[in-house]
């Protein structure tokens, strides 16, 4: 009996969150902000390299650091939901992050580099523990809610670089990163103040074993093997193609007139149609078929990508891969919520790793068979092999659940 108590406690945590409007307008306008942070290096990069005059192998650096740190941060965050709960380790992560992007602003580039990677481990923790609340407190229509939350990530990371660059226009970082961290901070502040006392940790040491045993034996079956796969290559396919096109379209031989810089911004903005449009689709398709369906409308948009020869029918396809892939990484992990319930918060963690690895393999891939072929199109047959193998996947995994549940 005393065992279903942290059960019975989280689930008046959840009732009370659902009746606050405000928190859940707090969440989406904290990981829209993570949004930002994910690709503030992009806008900054430049700035760095003038202000401590820094060569490419050392800026690349930044990069490594982050990403790094971002699978670290992933791999703690299922041990600390449990350890801490979900509002003490979102307000941690906000907060890391704040630091992290204040001390970019210090004129020393190893201190940079620090930061580049406290600031990945900072994304590591806080990205699982909003999308797992997030799907906790809409268990009505998780699919849907999770589709909005990375709505709002989208939004931060396509609008985050112009902005960034737009207040360091003058080439000081100070007032666009302190700006960054004051908003990281207030919303750090904001949720501590949702009333943490109450948030859903699992009490003692004899808990976190049993939640710790029952994940990884979790992680056995072959629904869990299946989506780790399959978000292994989700992840890296959509940074191969958002990555690659720009130079994929740049050696077409037409010229572009520099419109091949506007391809990533295409992919971007077909993810962020898909993205809200998927809880208006979702009232009449299954969340299973929502993915099925986003797989197949992705993979006939790379297929576009590779047959095209010119400009409009490549920036097509582009649009068309975006929009197909948008609502992918959302629903899986809405499904994935929903299945394992309150082993999720322990599973959480991994399942962001696995699609970290596959964000730092897969774009590897298609430059090394690029380079093979002496040939940028045989490389984008990476992720066309990746959507045509997740739909396989797929295939599977609503084999392995059974009868689709109601859309959710």
């Amino acid at each position: 009996m005393d065992e279903d108590r942290p059960i019975q406690s989280q689930e008046s945590v959840v009732s009370s969150w659902q009746r606050e409007r405000e928190f859940v307008v707090l969440l989406h306008a904290g990981f829209l902000l993570i949004g930002v942070v994910t690709t503030l290096l992009g806008p900054i990069l430049p700035m760095l390299a003038i202000k401590w005059s820094l060569d490419d192998a050392e800026l690349g650096l930044f990069f490594t650091a982050q990403f790094t740190g971002a699978i670290i941060g992933s791999a703690w965050s299922s041990r600390m939901i449990v350890r801490t709960g979900l509002l003490r380790l979102m307000v941690c992560g906000y907060g890391a992050a704040a630091g992290a992007v204040a001390c970019l602003t210090i004129a020393s580039w190893l201190i940079g580099l620090v930061a580049a990677f406290s600031a990945g481990v900072a994304l590591g923790l806080t990205a699982p523990a909003i999308n797992l609340l997030v799907a906790r407190i809409n268990p009505e229509r998780p699919a849907a809610a999770v589709n909005i939350l990375n709505f709002a990530w989208a939004i931060g990371a396509v609008a985050g670089p112009p902005v960034i660059a737009f207040f360091g226009r003058d080439g000081h970082l100070t007032r666009p990163l302190v700006g960054l961290a004051v908003l990281l901070s207030s919303v750090a502040f904001l949720t501590a103040r949702r009333g943490i006392a109450s948030d859903d940790r699992p009490k003692g040491r004899e808990d976190r074993t049993r939640f710790v045993r029952s994940a990884l034996r979790a992680w056995a079956t072959p629904y869990a093997l299946l989506t780790g796969v399959l978000i292994f290559i989700y992840v890296g396919t959509e940074t191969a193609t958002s990555g690659w096109i720009a130079t994929y379209t740049l050696r077409l031989g037409e010229s572009s007139n520099g419109l091949e810089t506007l391809m990533p911004s295409v992919f971007w903005g077909g993810l962020l149609i898909g993205r809200a449009l998927a809880p208006v689709i979702l009232i009449r398709l299954t969340d299973t078929t929502l993915v099925l369906s986003g797989l197949l409308l992705a993979g006939s948009g790379l297929l576009l990508i590779i047959l095209g020869t010119n400009l409009l029918s490549v920036a097509f396809g582009v649009g068309l891969t975006g929009l197909g892939l948008a609502s992918v990484f959302p629903t899986t992990f809405a499904i994935f919520a929903h299945h394992f319930g309150e082993q999720a918060s322990q599973m959480t963690g991994l399942f962001f790793v696995f699609g970290g690895l596959g964000g730092a393999l897969i774009p590897w891939l298609v430059g090394l068979v690029s380079e093979g072929f002496k040939d940028l199109r045989a490389g984008i047959l990476v992720p066309s092999a990746g959507v045509a193998l997740m739909v396989i996947l797929q295939a599977f995994i609503i084999a392995v659940l059974g009868q689709p549940r109601a859309a959710a």
